[in-house]
């Protein structure tokens, strides 16, 4: 074989590993890989409410209107400043033809602060639990990644936190995600 011959087909494999190269980069572009979303374990939650605050995380997160439905127990109380004369999961269906971008946002937010704690129910925020005499800088910190300052000072004078919360009982259950008094 002359050296010709042996630089023209170096040339074609290294054209041949080039392009190889660009195509699966093009491919990861196109098709990233999925990364498993898992929010961060709160100590001192039951199981069974960490695995359903898991849950409803993963579904918001990834915007997947079937996983948050199948989440919904048709008991679930729920509100959205407005009266809907049917269920969560029609609700979400509806917002889902649209846009739930701002419903998603807010339970996925909710869920990554600190929750507290009554009569069996974990609920998220925390700050819920306080009245506004009792809040700290920390849970003022904390309503200023959901509310404006003026928001915040609004149920301030109103006595505490009134926005979106969002409840699960000690067995797992997820019973509100509601906002007003």
């Amino acid at each position: 074989m002359s050296k010709k011959q042996i630089t023209i087909i170096l040339l074609i494999i290294i054209v041949f590993s080039i392009f190889l190269l660009i195509s699966s980069f093009k491919e990861r572009e196109v098709n990233p890989p999925t990364r498993e979303i898992v929010l961060v374990h709160q100590e001192g939650l039951p199981s069974p409410v960490e695995l359903k605050r898991q849950a409803i995380y993963k579904a918001v997160r990834n915007k997947d209107f079937e996983a948050l439905s199948a989440e919904v127990d048709p008991s679930l109380k729920y509100s959205f400043g407005e009266h809907k004369d049917y269920g969560f999961k029609e609700y979400i269906n509806e917002c889902n033809q649209n846009d739930c971008n701002e419903l998603y946002r807010t339970i996925e937010t909710i869920l990554t602060l600190p929750y507290g704690t009554q009569s069996g129910i974990y609920f998220w925020p925390e700050v819920f639990g306080k009245s506004s005499n009792k809040w700290t800088e920390e849970d003022i910190n904390q309503m200023k990644v959901l509310l404006s300052d003026q928001e915040i000072e609004s149920y301030r004078m109103f006595g505490g936190y009134a926005y979106y919360r969002l409840g699960i009982d000690k067995d797992g259950k997820w019973i509100y995600y509601i906002s007003g008094d």
